[in-house]
Formats: C-alpha cells, structure tokens, sequence
C-alpha cells in the first residue's frame, strides 16, 4: 500500500506544467528539437517509476530493481515489472469507474430533490474528475506527456451509463492482454504498461465510445433489423432514451399491424373483378402509366 501510495506521488509531481507551458506547446507543437531539459526529466521520471514498479514486483527491499535500473534484468523480470505496472494501472482504472458510477447514480437518485442536487453532483463530480486526474498522471509518468489534465470537467463520460463505459474499456483491456508476450529490455517494457494505462484515459474511452456509436450506425444500414441495430446504438450514450424509442416503436407495430383478410362470400365478387378489367382495358390517359397496378412512385431515382 505505501509502495503505491509513493508511485502516486511520484506521479503527482510531474504533472506541475503551467497553463502558459502547455498553450505554448498547443500552439507551437512538439518542436523537433530534443529538449535537454525535458529529457533529462523525463529520464528522471522513468528512473523513479521502474525503481518502484520494481519493488511492487519483489518487494521493498530486493536484489531486481537495481538490475531494472541498469538493464541487465532478465527477461523474466522485465515481464513480472510490466504485469507489476499492469496491476498498478487496473487499481487507478477500476477507482476511475467507480468514481463514474457513484457520479451517475448521485444524478439519478437526486434528480427530484432539487435541495440536495447540487451539493451532491459537486461532490461526487469532484471525485470522478480527481480519479480521472490519478489515471492521467499514471500515463505522464510512463511517458505519456501529451495527457489531458485540465480537460475533465466536460466529459461525455458523466453522461453514459457507467456499466458501458465499463465494458468499453474492459473489451480493450482484454483484447491487449491478449497481445501481451515477454519482454527484456527497458524501452518495451515501459511502452507496453504506458499503452496499457492509456486504455483508461478519459479521452481515449472517449474515441472508443465515438468507434461503438459509428460502428452501430455502419451495422443498422447493413441489417435487416436496422431499429434494433440503431437503439443499442442510442443505448451506449442514453439508455432511457433508448428504453422510450423501444417502447414507442413496440407501440407502433402494435397498432399498424395489418388484420387478418376476410374471405369474400361466394359470387359477390365477381362482378368487381370484370368491373377491374374493364378498367384495365382502357387506353391510358396521356402522360399515365399503363397500368396502376404496376405504377412504381417517383422517389427521386435517377434512371
């Protein structure tokens, strides 16, 4: 616990950039000169994090940071500290979820009580941005500079359902740990529990949510049950909104479904069907298509 407590504090204090600095850089970009101050922190940052990922992997006190540190750690260690980092990373990422749960039912569960609402939506919206803060600084020390720790406040994520946000991320997590091989080097150790925490990133969540809602649409154009498709699609940003389109669609169906045909009595419509053909018989008018049963309505194709 103290182990993690110091690998958050660590975190905590490369996240000191300005405003000022990181509008410049917003304007300016990356620049394509190596900065020596800025690898050497960056270098610093780096050094603390394996030395700590180390000791959650063996323990406080072990023979294996110091080789992590210098390189020479075997391929079996490298890969302990990356599933080490991994483990760290869930912990920041499951406290994120929760947090966005507590959130979204607070809203719920307060909606009509106007007294309380905003107290409690402050506190708890508080406290999801502060989760949302831990995972971003996590990604800044494994390198990730370009984490987004000011822009949390408006996230789309406090308005979806948290249990879809949860299987959004999951489904990523799962399909990563599927690629997870050995490692023995330094350089693709860090990459790998760097790209396993950006999983979690609010931003991140974000385009995978905005790549679920597009593939949804792509589907209901291609499927026969394109309502279907096209609500759980709604269902992944609103899921009462969803609820309501499926009630009222049910509705719909319910009261256009077209009566069971009546058998005509024997004779009576017979003189209907000679009535039809001489109907049919007739020359068209000018300009009328021959027949009005197989009058196809212009909708606008261009032959």
């Amino acid at each position: 616990m103290r182990i993690g407590a110091l690998l958050l504090a660590a975190f905590l204090l490369t996240g000191c950039q300005s405003m000022m600095e990181r509008a410049g850089l917003a304007i300016s970009g990356p620049g394509v000169e190596i900065d020596n101050e800025t690898l050497t922190g960056f270098i610093d940052r780096q050094d603390k994090a394996i030395e700590l990922l180390g000791a959650l992997a063996y323990g406080k006190d072990n023979s294996v940071t110091a080789k992590l540190k210098a390189g020479t750690a075997s391929e079996e260690e490298w890969t302990r500290t990356v599933y080490a980092g991994i483990h760290f990373a869930d912990v920041r990422c499951e406290h994120y979820m929760e947090a966005l749960f507590k959130y979204n039912r607070t809203i719920r569960t307060t909606s009509n009580q106007l007294s309380i609402l905003g107290g409690a939506t402050a506190a708890t919206l508080a406290a999801a941005q502060a989760a949302a803060k831990e995972v971003a600084l996590t990604a800044v020390a494994f390198g990730l500079a370009v984490a987004s720790l000011d822009n949390l406040g408006g996230s789309i994520l406090y308005q979806i359902e948290p249990s879809t946000v949860r299987n959004l991320v999951e489904e990523q997590q799962d399909e990563f740990m599927q690629q997870i091989g050995t490692y023995d080097n330094r350089v693709d150790a860090l990459r790998t529990v760097q790209a396993y925490v950006s999983l979690c990133l609010p931003t991140v969540i974000e385009n995978a949510v905005a790549n679920a809602i597009k593939a949804g649409t792509q589907a209901s154009e291609r499927s026969s049950d394109r309502w279907g498709d096209m609500l759980r699609t709604i269902e992944l940003v609103d899921k009462d909104l969803a609820d309501r389109l499926r009630t009222a669609l049910t509705r719909t169906e319910a009261e256009t479904e077209t009566p069971a045909e009546t058998e005509t009595p024997a004779g009576q419509g017979e003189g209907q069907e000679e009535k039809a053909k001489a109907e049919d018989s007739k020359p068209p008018a000018p300009g009328a298509p021959a027949s009005r049963r197989n009058f196809v309505p212009n909708v606008g194709i261009q032959q």
